[in-house]
């Protein structure tokens, strides 16, 4: 059990690790450049669709760079261009069944871990790990409604 500052850092440094490991597997195993795989894993978190210009500004690239970006992903087979129903001049990117097969093998065994370990953990304990989290994050603190912080 961590029981120091040093301990606690290392411990935040290998998960930083463990999950660049992981997004960099999903670059190789799709044939894609690391940005590529970053907008992948925001298309896959994303409960709508993001649009072109939204997905820009979540990785900081220029429209013209977010371009080329969904051209790859689309050469790929892992992402659509589709038109927005309630304004056609929008075009918003979705991820195929294929990026989802993709996270679901690499990402989702991550997110069991992390959904077992919170489970497992004394719902004091949790508020403490994500005030430390949010911290880390720089965001503002999590709530307190049920006790939980939603992985």
């Amino acid at each position: 059990m961590p029981a120091d500052v040093s301990d606690v850092a290392a411990l935040v440094r290998e998960l930083y690790r463990d999950a660049t490991a992981i997004a960099a597997g999903i670059g190789r195993s799709a044939g894609i450049h690391p940005t590529d795989a970053d907008a992948l894993r925001l298309l896959d978190l994303t409960s709508g669709r993001p649009t072109m210009g939204e997905l820009g500004a979540a990785l900081g690239l220029s429209s013209a760079a977010v371009t080329g970006l969904v051209d790859r992903l689309e050469h790929a087979g892992l992402a659509r261009r589709v038109r927005d129903p309630d304004d056609r001049r929008r075009v918003r990117v979705e991820p195929t069944e294929h990026a989802r097969e993709l996270f679901d093998a690499q990402i989702r065994p991550l997110g069991q871990r992390i959904r077992a370990a919170v489970a497992a953990t004394d719902p004091a304990d949790r508020l403490v790990v994500a005030a430390f989290l949010q911290r880390l994050l720089d965001r503002p603190g999590p709530s307190t409604e049920g006790g939980m912080i939603d992985p």
